[in-house]
């Protein structure tokens, strides 16, 4: 994620799902997250900020572990993603979509639902409007406290 700054030019905020591994989705902490990653998602898009996700260990077919993948598009009325995987490559789950069988991709491209994306990847990190002068990266959310 740091070479989304050297591309850009600019500094990057991080976005850890971490929450999404410590708490269970009915928890308040995990819907804290997920609201607060939407209007993070939302400002992105309509930014037109450049947005960047990684994975950690993956068990899920289709998803390399340590992998970095881009983030092509955000629908927050279907709350879906749409994400690129710089690999390339086609992939059919052998059962039904999800995080067991994988998702369908075309061409490295797939869609994933923010539920599953943010249980699935370790993170994200967008390109911000500050330049990179001096450090790279804005303070991680969400906020830990």
């Amino acid at each position: 994620t740091r070479f989304l700054s050297l591309i850009t030019g600019r500094q990057i905020q991080r976005f850890s799902f971490e929450f999404a591994r410590r708490h269970d989705s009915n928890a308040r902490p995990y819907r804290d997250g997920l609201r607060q990653l939407r209007t993070w998602l939302d400002d992105a898009r309509r930014e037109h900020h450049a947005m960047v996700c990684t994975t950690r260990e993956s068990r899920t077919p289709g998803i390399s572990s340590n992998h970095a993948w881009a983030v092509v598009a955000w629908d927050n009325t279907s709350d879906v993603l749409t994400l690129w995987n710089p690999h390339g490559g086609n992939f059919r789950p052998a059962g039904s979509s999800g995080p067991v069988h994988g998702y369908p991709a075309s061409q490295g491209m797939l869609k994933i639902p923010l539920a599953d994306f943010v249980r699935l990847f370790s993170g994200m990190a967008r390109e911000t409007d500050t330049p990179a002068a001096g450090t790279r990266e804005l303070p991680a959310l969400p906020d830990p406290s």
